[in-house]
């Protein structure tokens, strides 16, 4: 905590389920852990945050006088990013943070990127099967759609109807009022028109 609390806002544990319940209450974006700690050890603490869906994607680093291969292992199966043996090298600590912080950062941008990404998808293809102005179906979707309906409707002996209709007299309306009080025109239609389906 002292090493990093100039650069860092630190929350700090002395037990395993004080740390899980710190973590409940705020969700830290990089858990420094050690193993040997009292109630449950830090393996355990670890698979508890990797289980909870709300909490595995933390990065967990193990800082721990245990220097052996076998428990370095084991953290790194548990979930752990990193592991620091002690007695700490405070340089050290700084950098494997530091680098962890930045990659928890990039993860996040690429989720936002991604989330906008599947947003604009959604939209895209929403506006390829609609009409900009009355956000009616438009003739490609028909196109594409028209085929599935009328086998459905040979299928299943169902009619199937499909309407063609005009606003009389529109040229009239554009001439007179100007092409954004047709828009309003139309729109209008669709409304009236929607109220009437199903």
């Amino acid at each position: 905590a002292d090493t990093l609390s100039e650069d860092y806002e630190i929350q700090f544990a002395t037990s395993g389920l004080e740390a899980l319940q710190l973590v409940q209450r705020r969700k830290p974006d990089l858990i420094l852990l050690d193993v040997m700690m009292p109630d449950m050890d830090g393996y355990a603490v670890c698979d508890a945050l990797k289980a909870g869906s709300n909490t595995r994607d933390i990065p967990v680093i193990f800082v721990t006088a245990k220097n052996d291969f076998e428990s370095e292992t084991r953290a790194l199966k548990a979930g752990a990013v990193d592991f620091i043996h002690k007695p700490i090298n405070q340089a050290i600590v700084r950098a494997r943070v530091q680098v962890h912080i930045a990659i928890r950062a990039r993860e996040r941008e690429l989720l936002e990127l991604t989330d906008k990404l599947e947003k604009l998808a959604q939209e895209n293809l929403r506006l390829s099967f609609t009409d900009g102005l009355t956000g009616c179906y438009n003739r490609r979707h028909i196109d594409l759609s028209l085929p599935t309906e009328a086998e459905r409707a040979s299928r299943y002996a169902r009619p199937l109807s499909v309407i063609f209709c005009d606003i009389d007299h529109f040229k009239k309306i554009n001439d007179k009022h100007g092409h954004s009080h047709g828009d309003k025109v139309l729109r209008e239609m669709i409304q009236r028109i929607r109220k009437e389906l199903r």
